[in-house]
């Protein structure tokens, strides 16, 4: 066995949140655990991840294992950075000895959890960055997790330097809405919906304990969004099953499940069950998505055919990123009006003039109205 001190503190994030409801408690209650006061003792073959102020058991109780430090922690809470880390190596773990624990790492906080899940590390921000900075700024937990390092994301990068940059760059669109950043370290491009994947997501969610996930439909033009949101729905009905990684405590409640918005129609079309204005944090959800600028400055322009509009000064640049990210959102109002003259009125759904539309998804809790004035209220 080895024994290693971790720093235990718990983070107080929020006050008194200003959902109508929360729902978010939970604790691994009578689980076998490796913590025993500031102690953690794992068999020598479990790998362990050192990262900031954390010391995570990787493939048990943290769903890290696998994932990368981007910026400095498996998970970034606001900014705090520590030492660079390694991505986690695939073993698998054996008998975990039972010691006496009752632990919750989201850190005990009541306040509402929003989890959610892209393929690469700007896709939470494009898709949902407003609805989290809504969602944190009613007091709210959020975390945007990655299920792929995006290393494929980019036409003169490659390889590692990538890889920490994107990692820098999921940092800071994270914390410009008030959520952490989970990378994982499947490669770019080539994301498959394995047992093992499933496991993973399992895992993530089953530790974060979230009321809300958001992740792509599994019809779209990249197979890593394709499988990203595949993997989600196959990780919704084993999440209540104790048998399925079962040193992660299961949750008390299924989550409500929103799919992100996309065009495509084929075999169905978006269907806008919940429909929010952004008009408020409008400027938070620029922020976040313009800190990916590998992406809205370099890449997207280049294999979006557009790298000719965009002027040859850094300041041009992100003015004309921002500008598309703004007319996105526009879009998103003007496609959805309907959905938001019946959301906020005849007088407050016209006036409303960025959005983010979601669909509800079958495979987690239903979006009653009651829910959706508790969940949203905003």
């Amino acid at each position: 066995m080895v024994a290693a001190a971790a720093a235990t503190s718990i983070l107080s994030l929020y006050g008194s949140p200003a959902f109508a409801a929360s729902h978010a408690g939970g604790a691994a209650k009578d689980s076998p655990g490796v913590l025993s006061g500031n102690s953690l003792q794992v068999p020598v073959d479990v790998p362990v991840n050192a990262c900031g102020d954390s010391v995570d058991v990787v493939a048990a109780l943290n769903p890290a294992f696998g994932n990368s430090c981007a910026g400095g922690t498996d998970v970034h809470k606001h900014g705090q950075h520590g030492q660079h880390g390694q991505h986690g190596q695939h073993r698998q773990t054996k008998q975990m000895k039972e010691q006496d624990m009752t632990t919750d790492t989201t850190s005990g906080s009541q306040a509402p959890r929003l989890l959610c899940f892209g393929a690469h590390p700007d896709d939470c921000e494009f898709k949902s960055a407003g609805l989290t900075a809504l969602w944190t700024r009613a007091g709210g937990q959020a975390r945007f997790v990655a299920l792929t390092d995006g290393s494929a994301g980019h036409h003169e990068l490659a390889g590692e330097p990538l890889v920490r940059r994107r990692r820098a760059e999921a940092a800071a669109g994270a914390k410009a809405v008030g959520a952490d950043s989970v990378i994982l370290d499947n490669t770019d491009g080539m994301l498959l919906p394995t047992l093992e994947n499933r496991l993973r997501v399992i895992r993530e969610i089953r530790v974060f304990q979230p009321d809300v996930i958001a992740c792509p439909r599994v019809n779209d033009y990249h197979p890593d969004h394709r499988y990203t949101g595949l993997i989600v729905q196959d990780a919704c009905y084993l999440l209540k099953v104790p048998n399925i990684a079962p040193l992660v405590p299961v949750p008390d409640r299924d989550p409500v499940v929103l799919f992100m918005s996309d065009r495509f129609t084929r075999p169905d079309p978006l269907r806008p069950d919940l429909v929010v204005g952004i008009d408020a944090v409008l400027e938070d959800k620029v922020a976040a998505t313009g800190a990916h600028e590998s992406q809205v400055l370099e890449w997207l322009p280049w294999i979006g055919g557009y790298a000719r509009e965009m002027p040859a000064d850094d300041a041009g640049k992100r003015a004309h990123a921002a500008g598309r990210i703004r007319a996105a959102a526009r879009d998103e109002a003007s496609r959805f009006r309907a959905a938001l003259l019946d959301r906020y009125g005849a007088e407050g759904g016209a006036a409303v003039g960025h959005a983010e539309a979601y669909e509800v998804s079958e495979y987690g809790a239903p979006l009653t109205t009651e829910a959706a004035a508790a969940l949203f209220p905003f």
